[in-house]
């Protein structure tokens, strides 16, 4: 598992949307804008869903993911694997977060990222590379 460092969770702090891209099981490649995520934990983030469809779809065939963050010119990419939770306290803590901005979102569940890989996506000789 690769860690998230104290320098990214300050761009993925600063970033208020956050991209999470999934494929199908034949690679069709699906990528949304998430506003209620947070880092869990130097390993796994969490997205509370909302509205996803093509999204859940793509996790039932291929739990791997992409996440994307950027603030100005740094960024990072982080790959792992989600699992899908609508109970818990982890379930409960995003809940409670999406309605406090909005009572009315469903806040259906919680996609739980578990970081296999970090990449740079700041422009510059390190762009693309592997940093975890």
């Amino acid at each position: 598992m690769a860690k998230i460092t104290e320098e990214m969770k300050k761009v993925l702090d600063e970033c208020p949307i956050w991209v999470l891209s999934t494929a199908s099981k034949d690679g069709m490649p699906n990528a949304i804008p998430i506003r209620f995520h947070s880092v869990l934990d130097d390993g796994k983030m969490v997205f509370v869903d909302n509205f996803m469809k093509q999204t859940l779809v793509n996790l039932q065939e291929n739990p791997k993911v992409a996440v994307t963050a950027w603030v100005n010119l740094d960024g990072y990419q982080f790959k792992g694997t989600a699992a899908y939770q609508t109970s818990g306290p982890v379930y409960d803590a995003g809940r409670s977060k999406a309605k406090e901005v909005n009572a009315m979102l469903p806040a259906k569940g919680v996609l739980v990222v578990t970081i296999d890989e970090i990449y740079c996506q700041t422009p510059g000789p390190k762009a693309g590379l592997q940093v975890e």
